[in-house]
């Protein structure tokens, strides 16, 4: 903080009741009369010092600062100590106590060019003010703000840059759903038939529980084991991951399907977390989703343990059903000369060549299912 109270930003606050609601009022420290933020009042702040003392010497409630180019604050009010460990851990720098108590202020560097914007402000399809989450994002140069300061620190390890993490935050705490469904560039699926749903939800968890990666998905899906995650909503991400990438990014089925694994839980209900990870989730698959296998082939069935096997018998009716085949005698040498029909004429084919053709119907599906 040592560079910011260098700096001319700081000026003094009092509570007053404005139209029925009590608001924190700034005032200069140099002519004790209100002020503002914008460019014309810049020369009524001071170094922090001033503020500081002029504020405690004439009894006002505390002090603050204009946020400067090249800083940013995260405003969470009234909240939980899971959501803000959430956040604070994608902006992991300074972070104190609010006035009132109830709530945290985390106080960063960031790249304000690398901040979405428009017109010299915040991009429109991110919230200042997020008014699902009570969360509110300002930076320096975009947003015209100031900061309470109480100086009651819970994270004092200094003003870290945290140009990154806070782009990660605007993403998934402070993007408005207009915009993140701009910005994923893909149609937005629409709710299904309930029958025809719970079809598609028994195709996405069985496609899923074949996958290499199975062992981890069921572990979080079936058992709500979080143990290889740093917290619960770490697990929830990488949950939504795989529901993401194997629903073709379908928001609908990422939800009822959550719903029903072991890690659902009442945060899911709340709409900023769980529009926030699922859109996170879509976003993470790049565009990129499970495009399955062809429908099952009528020669392949599925056991009730839900193990796919080829039938002989009714790969042989599928072969004569699909393939033009002639079996000549051969009486000079006692056997059957096989005949193909292929490019609009019967050619001879070896038992070899035919059974190479009969492999590339079972490999062609999953090549795994020949033995």
């Amino acid at each position: 903080m040592d560079k910011l109270k260098q700096m001319s930003i700081w000026l003094m606050w009092r509570y007053e009741m404005i139209k029925g609601e009590l608001k924190k009022v700034p005032y200069s420290a140099k002519t004790l009369h209100k002020c503002g933020v914008d460019e014309k009042y810049r020369n009524q702040l001071g170094p922090f010092d001033e503020a500081s003392g002029t504020a405690k010497a004439k009894g006002f409630e505390g002090i603050g600062f204009v946020i400067p180019e090249g800083y940013g604050v995260i405003d969470l009010d009234d909240a939980t100590d899971e959501y803000i460990n959430e956040i604070h851990s994608l902006v992991p720098s300074y972070m104190e106590i609010s006035p009132r108590g109830k709530g945290r202020h985390i106080i960063f560097m960031v790249d304000a060019e690398t901040i979405p914007q428009k017109d010299g402000k915040v991009a429109p399809e991110y919230y200042v003010k997020n008014p699902n989450n009570k969360t509110e994002l300002y930076i320096g140069g975009l947003t015209n703000r100031y900061m309470t300061y109480t100086g009651e620190a819970v994270f004092n390890t200094g003003i870290a840059d945290c140009t990154e993490g806070v782009l990660e935050f605007m993403s998934g705490y402070m993007r408005k759903n207009t915009g993140a469904r701009k910005q994923a560039e893909r149609p937005v699926a629409e709710p299904v038939d309930e029958e025809v749903a719970e079809l598609n939800d028994l195709d996405i968890i069985k496609t899923a529980r074949r996958a290499k990666n199975a062992e981890k998905f069921n572990k979080l899906y079936d058992k709500g084991d979080i143990s290889d995650y740093g917290s619960h909503s770490e697990a929830d991400m990488a949950l939504c991951n795989y529901l993401a990438f194997y629903s073709q990014g379908d928001e609908y089925a990422i939800d009822r399907l959550f719903r029903k694994s072991a890690l659902y839980r009442d945060k899911w209900d709340r709409d900023d977390y769980r529009e926030s990870t699922i859109q996170k989730a879509i976003d993470q698959c790049g565009g990129k989703f499970y495009t399955g296998q062809a429908p099952m082939p009528p020669f392949v069935y599925e056991d009730s343990k839900g193990r796919r096997t080829v039938s002989c018998p009714r790969l042989a009716k599928y072969f004569r059903e699909n393939q033009y085949l002639l079996s000549v005698r051969d009486t000079g040498r006692g056997g059957v000369q096989r005949f193909l029909y292929e490019d609009g004429c019967y050619r001879p084919y070896a038992d070899e060549m035919l059974k190479g053709v009969i492999k590339k119907y079972i490999t062609d599906y999953d090549e795994s299912l020949l033995h």
